[in-house]
């Protein structure tokens, strides 16, 4: 019976949740045969990792132009990162806008932009981006 055992708890006494490695999902099947399988996605043993719970930011804006504008942070820059490509991904459709930077100083950007009022709205999302990075708390700061 001992090998059917399942280890919930890490070694940190802070409080943790744990993360899907695929979608975020914080809730998950335990099958009888050590695995653990993702309620949302179905993703067996997907990588997730720990976390600290974070309460929702405050300081994010709220928008009344129709849109969203949403600011997560999932407390590691891997799994935040891996997070945001899948939701690119899994959106793709409807993407009007990316952006990345290389940590050598590169970028990519594409933009669907096809009018003088696509680029103004455009020019306008990546303000709001840098406007949000420049509240964000980081270490050391």
């Amino acid at each position: 019976m001992a090998d059917n055992v399942v280890e919930l708890r890490p070694e940190e006494k802070e409080t943790l949740i744990y993360h899907c490695g695929e979608c975020g999902s914080t809730t998950f099947y335990l099958l009888s045969d050590g695995h653990s399988e993702c309620a949302a996605c179905n993703g067996l043993d997907a990588g997730g990792e720990w976390v600290t719970r974070l309460e929702d930011d405050p300081r994010s804006p709220e928008k009344d132009n129709g849109g969203a504008f949403n600011v997560k942070n999932y407390g590691t820059p891997i799994f935040a990162r891996e997070r945001v490509i899948k939701t690119i991904n899994q959106r793709k459709d409807e993407v009007a806008l990316v952006a990345a930077w290389w940590s050598n100083g590169g970028m990519t950007l594409w933009e669907c932009a096809e009018t003088p009022e696509q680029q103004a709205w455009c020019v306008e999302r990546l303000r709001e981006a840098a406007d949000n990075l420049a509240l964000r708390k980081v270490e050391g700061a």
